[in-house]
């Protein structure tokens, strides 16, 4: 899909990193990719929706803020673990093996 600007929040970006036995080409390619995606922090409006969402739904907290984060930008969050998600109302998602 070429020309899509790459779109995180910060939670993806740490769980990415966070792969135990990265290799050195792991390493060059995420980072390649951190360097030109948009990758949103956690501010108070997203806290606030990652709290709401956390109270309706029985969802990690790492999962959370990135649903928080897709609703209010208006993301399309892509995942493999929809299963994780497809409670939350008005979340858009994608399975990339679906495509």
């Amino acid at each position: 899909m070429a020309g899509i600007e790459p779109v995180i929040s910060i939670v993806t970006q740490i769980e990415i990193f966070s792969k135990p036995n990265l290799s050195k080409e792991d390493i060059t390619k995420l980072n390649s990719f951190a360097e030109v995606a948009v990758i949103y922090d956690v501010d108070k409006v997203i806290a606030a929706k990652t709290v709401e969402i956390r109270q309706e739904h029985k969802i990690k907290l790492g999962d959370a803020i990135i649903a928080a984060t897709a609703l209010h930008y208006g993301l399309v969050l892509i995942t493999r673990n929809v299963a994780d998600f497809n409670k939350i109302k008005g979340l858009d998602i994608v399975n990339p093996h679906n495509l």
